[in-house]
């Protein structure tokens, strides 16, 4: 069984990236406010050099991120194939039922594919999403995909 991945660690790990930046900020900034002799001036951290630092910092960070979306994008993917495969499994027992199973499972089987759908329309909300606004999005898509997960579980144990 597959683990969700945990909103409080995501934020935790979101929050000490931050920390990191603003530490590596005030060092800098405290390092070049001291006094000393003209070599020790001479040598001193100008803000650009603070801006140039963040800006690395910040990218980054932005590429962990970036690897963590890509990581829940690939796990949803793996997830929406998996649920497309067990539909299509009940599909073949469709051709199987009787008259009148098989219009009940007709009904269930629209309605599998149309929960799908809209997952793989979150799934792509997440993929088109910047920043960390995919975050957000990815609760969303947890609650699509129990919910289509749920519809599948119940026509398996009627079939």
């Amino acid at each position: 069984m597959k683990t969700k991945p945990n909103m409080t660690i995501l934020k935790k790990q979101a929050n000490f990236i931050y920390v990191m930046l603003v530490s590596i900020a005030l060092v800098f900034m405290i390092s070049a406010c001291g006094s000393g002799s003209q070599e020790e001036q001479e040598e001193k951290v100008t803000g650009e050099d603070v801006a140039e630092e963040l800006g690395e910092a910040a990218g980054t960070a932005a590429a962990y991120l970036e690897g963590e979306k890509d990581e829940v994008l690939n796990k949803l993917e793996e997830r929406a194939a998996e649920m497309e495969s067990r539909i299509e499994e009940l599909k073949l027992k469709y051709e199987s039922a009787s008259d009148e199973k098989k219009e009940e499972l007709e009904q269930k089987i629209e309605s599998m594919e149309n929960r799908l759908a809209a997952f793989n329309e979150k799934i792509e909300d997440i993929n088109n999403s910047a920043g960390d606004a995919w975050k957000d999005l990815k609760e969303g898509t947890s609650k699509a995909m129990t919910d289509l997960e749920k519809a599948i579980e119940e026509a398996e144990k009627e079939f």
